[in-house]
């Protein structure tokens, strides 16, 4: 990736530590089944996915790694807990900055339900203090479940998820985090929390390669299966019930993937959240200043707090034919839509979509001097 420069981590990140790159080679021969026999290369598998059941664990600081269920992505993790936590009446809230794999089975949920379940959108566009108060504006009497993301996949601003817990813990509402672009960079203490599932993926924050994700079930729940069939565990019996994780984990686990994301974390806990952040943040103000000064580019979404991601349009272009130029030149940035409806539809780009350029801890101050020096010839054309 020498000669590529690489903004598009809130979709995937890359590079991968070398770590996780290392460990990729070297394990495609080295594990079996996990839980499904008693020979060495099962056992092996085994006992590695129960350490990155413990690595996440102490990632989140929680102390019920049986309750770390995996998944391929964060997709697959927001399914499995909204359509196992979902009740069969009532109303859910999401937000407008909500990515579709929150949106989608929330609709499809309550289209199905004949309108016993229903759903509210609250504002988390604006101010902290605003956040919240949309938010308790949508609660009824009727209010079971929330299902809101940390941090927004289009613009980086991390929403208040700490205050909105603490509004569900007063008011008995299931809440579900979609913590797919904050986990790794922003801390989120578990054990002071309150929550029924936190989603992640493993491949983005977290280092992993695709086709890691999982999902944090709060120790109090006991969410139905929502993909059902072996799992290891009483194979004589036409129904799946038992407990977590293997009632959750149905068919063969991701070792490999799996083992990455335990590699991903490892770098993390030496890192450091906090420099990762830090550095992501400085560089996403660094692109933030210099866009500002460029004629004809339009910086959306801008906040106060947020990861290291920037939204923005080149006037009279296209989002897609802007990152199609920035691609021609090496330089790897998402246009369009970003797979979030709510999103731009609050931002008020649901015409034209945006750029978006999202940073990793690999990134350089160099790699936003290439970016802005080829805007500004993108402009001039």
């Amino acid at each position: 990736m020498s000669d590529i420069i690489y903004l598009d981590n809130a979709a995937t990140t890359l590079p991968k530590p070398q770590n996780v790159a290392s460990v990729l080679c070297s394990c495609c021969n080295k594990y079996g089944n996990p839980g499904r026999s008693s020979h060495v290369l099962s056992m092996n598998s085994t006992r590695l996915v129960y350490s990155c059941r413990e690595i996440i664990c102490s990632l989140f600081n929680y102390s019920h790694p049986e309750n770390v269920i995996f998944t391929y992505n964060t997709t697959y993790a927001l399914n499995i807990a909204i359509f196992g936590l979902c009740p069969d009446n009532g109303e859910i809230i999401i937000s407008n900055l909500e990515h579709n794999s929150v949106l989608r089975p929330v609709h499809a949920l309550c289209e199905k339900s004949q309108g016993k379940l229903t759903y509210k959108v609250f504002d988390a566009l604006e101010s902290d203090e605003k956040c919240v108060s949309s938010f308790l504006n949508c609660i009824s009497g009727k209010t079971r479940l929330a299902v809101i993301s940390s941090c927004s996949n289009v613009t980086g601003k991390l929403i208040p998820i700490h205050k909105i817990s603490e509004i569900c813990r007063q008011k008995g509402i299931k809440l579900i985090i979609d913590a797919a672009q904050s986990a790794g960079i922003v801390p989120l203490d578990l054990s002071t929390l309150y929550f029924s599932a936190v989603c992640c993926a493993g491949h983005k924050s977290l280092y992993g390669v695709m086709g890691s994700g999982f999902c944090i079930f709060s120790h109090i729940e006991n969410p139905e299966a929502f993909i059902v069939g072996g799992n290891g565990t009483q194979s004589l019996s036409p129904l799946q019930n038992g407990i977590l994780p293997e009632k959750l984990e149905s068919g063969t686990l991701g070792v490999i993937p799996i083992c990455t994301l335990r590699e991903g974390i490892k770098h993390i806990l030496c890192v450091g959240q906090e420099e990762i952040y830090s550095r992501c943040r400085k560089l996403s103000e660094t692109l933030t200043l210099s866009l500002k000064n460029i004629p004809g580019i339009s910086v959306i979404g801008e906040c106060e707090n947020k990861v290291g991601t920037v939204l923005f349009n080149v006037n009279n272009k296209s989002s897609e034919s802007v990152s199609q130029a920035l691609s021609r030149k090496g330089i790897c940035t998402r246009g369009g839509f970003h797979c979030s409806l709510l999103a731009h539809k609050a931002l008020g780009t649901e015409n034209t979509g945006g750029v978006r350029a999202s940073f990793s801890h690999f990134n350089t101050e160099k790699d936003v001097e290439i970016l802005i020096n080829e805007l500004y010839n993108i402009t001039r054309n």
